[in-house]
């Protein structure tokens, strides 16, 4: 074979030639296209492992570190770090994340956290609202992929999460209105969904329900809705489970305070006593949490008010003062704390509140100044935040106020027009916050009542003052809003009128 191989390989060279050329480039070609699918594969399998990597990486950070560092104090600073580098990661990660669940549902969960830390107003966080609220909406979208894609009641309880985690991010925010749109939202998709998870949320969606509608002074609105949530946490906690423990405390406080806000403190006391026994328990068990050290300050701040409410002055400010060192201490751990900071400051009103009724004006308003200080702060850092404004006018207008009653009239007029403006602005982006609309009344009131008061009285600038505070609560009528401070009244406006005349 060999021989006759060679003969005719002699006769034939051309074409002989020309075959082994072939032969060996196809040879050759197969080799190299062997050799390229191995490094194909290979760099498939990196690529695979290095976002393997990537992805462990990314909920090592905003997972396990995250959880681990969140109680701590003084972490804010690295939550905001977190932040920073975490959006970098789950960005890139989007953008090559396909259809897959797994990667689909990471991501989600991930964009959920990195907006409670940067504005959940129920958790500590950096007081970005705006913020927080794009990171919600990324986790939503993907949340809504997951559920037509693989529907399932676990993905419409995360949806219905994230719905509300959006509501409750813009109460802070000029556009608050919008908030019951997401709640209502949030119990739209739980709708028919029988799981303690489903209950847990469903519970709490009532309960912003509840306080948007005080907030927007529709109190009759808040008592059904945090009645609904009350119903769902005694049947939910009879087992002493600790998370609707402590809805229901949340439930009983907000019966409280609406039921107080409606003038019936009496009515308020036993709901409020029993939250404020439930907090004690769980403060008392664990007395290193600053969580539960803050929940009792709270509910205090409402045994304060309805004790107040009910005459008690000085057991009011006793009340107060231990809510006031409790939440001042939570704040000076943490100074980057957004909402240690606010909480403080309600404190510092509170407390201010009740010295005021008991005449000692100058205490209070160095409470109110300490509030104003730190509201204006926080309103700087986050100017899109209205709630921290809507807050640092009200502080600003209860300083004017004890500036006048110590006849500072130069001073108290200074901060009614500083108040007025804030006011003015806030309710141009959301008519329907009552808290706004009753800074702006009642500044203007104090203006008038400051030159009708003043040794050179001029009553026709009390009276020009009071005449527009009059045309503020017309427009507060109109709108269907009742003022959260009884002193602005027609009543009390018109009495100072006639002192003009």
């Amino acid at each position: 074979m060999f021989y006759q191989l060679h003969k005719f390989a002699r006769r034939r060279k051309g074409p002989v030639v020309a075959a082994g050329i072939i032969a060996a480039a196809l040879l050759f070609a197969s080799f190299l296209s062997v050799i390229f699918a191995v490094h194909a594969q290979h760099q498939r399998a990196l690529a695979e492992q290095r976002l393997g990597d990537v992805r462990q990486l990314a909920n090592t950070m905003l997972f396990d570190l995250h959880d681990l560092i969140e109680p701590l104090p003084g972490a804010i600073e690295a939550r905001r770090r977190l932040v920073a580098t975490g959006l970098e990661y789950l960005n890139r990660l989007a953008a090559t994340a396909g259809d897959n669940p797994e990667l689909l549902e990471e991501l989600a969960e991930a964009y959920f956290r990195i907006g409670d830390i940067q504005g959940n107003p129920n958790r500590a966080n950096l007081g970005d609202p705006e913020a927080a609220i794009a990171s919600y909406q990324h986790s939503i979208k993907l949340r809504e992929r997951l559920v037509e894609t693989e529907p399932s009641e676990a993905s419409m309880i995360v949806l219905a999460r994230t719905q509300l985690a959006i509501g409750e991010a813009l109460t802070s925010t000029p556009r608050a209105g919008e908030s019951v749109d997401y709640v209502r939202g949030c119990l739209e998709t739980l709708d028919g969904i029988v799981a303690a998870d489903a209950d847990n949320v469903r519970v709490m969606a009532e309960q912003r329900l509840g306080a948007t509608m005080l907030n927007i002074g529709r109190a009759d609105d808040a008592i059904d809705h945090f009645q609904r949530a009350l119903d769902a946490s005694e049947r939910l906690a009879a087992d002493g489970d600790p998370v609707f423990v402590r809805r229901l405390a949340i439930g009983l406080n907000g019966m409280g305070l609406t039921l107080a806000r409606l003038g019936r403190p009496k009515d308020a006391i036993p709901y409020l006593e029993r939250s404020l026994k439930l907090r004690i328990a769980v403060a008392e068990k664990n007395p290193g949490s600053l969580r539960a050290q803050r929940d009792l300050a709270l509910v205090r701040h409402r045994v304060g008010d309805v004790r107040g409410d009910l005459g008690e002055k000085e057991a009011a400010v006793e009340i107060y003062a231990k809510a006031r060192n409790t939440l001042f201490t939570i704040a000076q751990a943490d100074s980057n704390d957004a909402r240690a900071s606010f909480d403080w400051s309600v404190a510092e009103e509170k407390l201010a509140n009740a010295l005021l009724e008991i005449d000692r004006v100058a205490d209070a308003r160095e409470g109110y100044a300490a509030a104003r200080d730190v509201r204006t702060d926080l309103a700087d850092e986050n100017p899109t935040n209205q709630l921290y404004r809507m807050a640092a006018a009200i502080a600003i207008e209860r300083v004017s106020h004890c500036a006048r009653l110590l006849s500072e009239h130069a001073e108290a007029r200074s901060g009614y027009q500083q108040a007025m403006n804030i006011a003015r602005d806030g309710v141009a982006k959301d008519p329907s916050d009552v808290r706004l609309w009753t800074v702006l009344g009642i500044s203007q009131k104090g203006m008038g009542q400051s030159y009708l008061d003043a040794a050179d009285a001029d009553h026709a600038e009390a009276r020009r003052w009071l005449a527009e505070a009059r045309v503020s609560l017309q427009d507060m009528t109109a709108r269907g809003v009742t003022p959260t401070r009884l002193t602005l009244s027609f009543v009390a406006i018109d009495e100072l009128l006639a002192r003009c005349e």
